[in-house]
């Protein structure tokens, strides 16, 4: 599957052309249900009336679908969870849309003719989920790949295709470099009988990645320069493997490459549209969850009687490895760590109360950050911040954990949503693959995508400890 880059973030193109698609269905719809409701007895004046209408509600519904993750490739994805996230979107739009109309009266379209564009809007999204699921079932969408190389570090590559970590690609086979001893399976193993380009030209490759344990042995160049110049992408391994899943893989990256690779950006102007962005978001969700603020304090305090803290405040480390107290509600028993001994949380901690067990669900439990970050601790987008026992032990063990601090930790972030609860070493390394590709790419149109997206992980819990 072809992915673009939108301001050096990588989507999958499919994905964009199937939002814009749904984009226009969802501006037909208002349309299609004020005739239904109206009649064609109403003249051309009065459907043009609607046009700031229909681009609101195509807007809303859009931002409502990318916010539960339709526009995302699942592999293997079931049609129930599809049509759940479907109707909670739906059902969301409308209350946004309901609220809007009550606040700009002038794009109301009553209540028949809006009900009968959401009618629309489900059978025509229903309908163009179908042939896209179709379309995508084929191999139409599917980008034929060649991968030079058949050492350790190509295996790396088979390992996340196989595994499901990177979709939409159709890979042909592996190319043993000169002097390289191959490792991949022989099934895999391509025979060039005439040049690169040849086999390239003959079997429509349209990408070749270079997964070379040493280069320093014969490298084609020539080859691979010819192929380039005839329109096939050339791309190394490590960059292959970030555009499809979304994480710079710390096995196959060396230091040069973070010193060359494009990204990790940072400005004045980057740093300031952050903070504005963070403040301004933090006030707004401070404002809409006050009573569910105010009732979880109080479930807190009613549970433990009055005899342990509302909130819990814990040490944990920042941008530039500055050490910070975060704030919590406290979900677990006041003596969780009676020994002084930091432990990470385990799955069905007994420790965890029977509040806290509800509040850990939802992520309730990490709204008192907010505090933090209007406070400029943290960022509302960010790696997850660490404590300072784990960090010391996690930064001598994993190459550039280090890195992940040169931006303000977040409430959410990108390695929260693509990777369940961390509480191993293990969670923490892979969680770290996703740091760097946030700390890569970070962007304000990144910020707003995941915190959009943070709704699905609130709605659909994952990973909940």
């Amino acid at each position: 599957m072809r992915t673009i880059r939108v301001f050096s973030h990588y989507v999958h193109e499919p994905y964009v052309f199937l939002g814009f698609i749904e984009f226009i269905l969802f501006f037909f719809s208002i349309y299609a249900g004020v005739f239904l409701r109206m009649g064609p007895g109403f003249g051309n004046s009065y459907f043009s009336e609607q046009f700031i209408t229909a681009v609101v509600y195509s807007s809303v519904m859009t931002i409502s679908f990318i916010a539960v993750g339709l526009y995302n490739a699942y592999p293997g994805e079931k049609i129930l969870d599809i049509s759940k996230k479907l109707g909670v979107s739906l059902i969301a739009g409308f209350v946004v849309l309901t609220l809007l109309f009550y606040l700009i009266p002038t794009l109301y379209i009553g209540r028949g003719a809006l009900l009968l564009s959401l009618i629309n809007s489900a059978l025509l999204i229903a309908a163009s989920r179908f042939l896209f699921s179709k379309i995508v079932g084929r191999n139409i969408l599917k980008k034929r790949i060649l991968i030079y190389g058949a050492g350790s570090r190509a295996t790396k590559v088979d390992k996340f295709i196989n595994n499901g970590g990177i979709v939409g690609v159709e890979v042909l086979g592996y190319v043993p470099a000169i002097g390289e001893k191959p490792v991949v399976g022989k099934q895999k193993i391509v025979d060039l009988d005439g040049s690169l380009m040849d086999y390239s030209s003959h079997r429509e490759v349209e990408e070749i990645v270079v997964a070379v344990s040493d280069r320093r042995n014969a490298f084609p160049l020539d080859d691979l320069l010819d192929c380039k110049l005839s329109g096939i992408q050339i791309t190394e391994a490590v960059a292959f493997i970030e555009r499809y899943t979304g994480k710079v893989n710390i096995d196959t990256v060396h230091p040069s490459w973070l010193i060359f690779a494009d990204g990790f950006y940072n400005s004045s102007v980057r740093e300031l549209s952050k903070r504005l962005f963070d403040t301004v978001m933090s006030i707004v969700i401070l404002i809409l969850m006050s009573p569910v603020l105010f009732i979880v304090a109080a479930a807190i305090y009613i549970e433990s009687m009055g005899r342990a803290p509302i909130l819990y405040k814990q040490l944990r480390v920042g941008a530039n490895a500055r050490v910070f107290e975060l704030l919590k509600f406290r979900s677990m028993r006041a003596d969780a760590e009676k020994d002084g001994i930091a432990k990470w949380a385990s799955v069905n901690d007994a420790r965890v109360t029977k509040v806290g067990r509800l509040i850990r669900k939802y992520r309730i439990d990490e709204l008192p950050q907010l505090i933090n970050i209007l406070k400029g601790d943290m960022s509302l987008i960010g790696p997850r911040p660490e404590r300072p026992e784990f960090v010391r032990d996690l930064a001598d063990k994993v190459a550039f954990y280090s890195e992940r601090h040169r931006v303000k930790p977040g409430l959410a972030g990108w390695a929260q949503l693509k990777y369940p609860y961390g509480a191993s070493e293990e969670d923490a390394i892979e969680k770290l693959q996703y740091d760097l590709y946030y700390v890569k790419h970070h962007s304000l149109l990144l910020d707003f995508y995941i915190l959009l997206q943070t709704v699905e992980c609130i709605i659909w819990p994952k990973g909940v400890r």
